[in-house]
């Protein structure tokens, strides 16, 4: 990630009060490592062909909020992987579908 963008990653997570509720890990070799410790995935975007790093989460039960673009639709089963909110509303897309108990839809952790 080039400096600019992650020094603007750090301002804006600091700015929304979210510094210990989002980790940056950097580049990652064995990804099942990652996974297990994710409570959820978003994969947000405007355009979206079948998206691999949906695919790669479905395996090990993380529930996946994605945009409405393309692929993902084909993957999610609404409150079965996770909930697919509308492109280019970022305030939907961070609440995530609702789910039982105000988790995110697919989310048992």
């Amino acid at each position: 990630m080039p400096v600019a963008t992650a020094r603007r990653l750090r301002e804006s997570l600091a700015a929304d009060g979210l510094e210990e509720r989002v980790r940056r890990v950097g580049v990652m070799r064995v990804m099942r490592v990652l996974h297990a410790a994710s409570d959820a995935r978003c994969d947000v975007s405007d355009f979206e062909g079948r998206s691999r790093s949906v695919m790669e989460s479905m395996p090990f039960g993380v529930p996946v909020v994605a945009t409405r673009a393309g692929g993902a639709e084909e993957l999610i089963r609404e409150r079965e992987e996770g909930g697919l909110v509308a492109c280019g509303d970022p305030e939907c897309a961070a609440r995530g579908p609702a789910g039982p108990h105000g988790r995110p839809a697919g989310t048992s952790r």
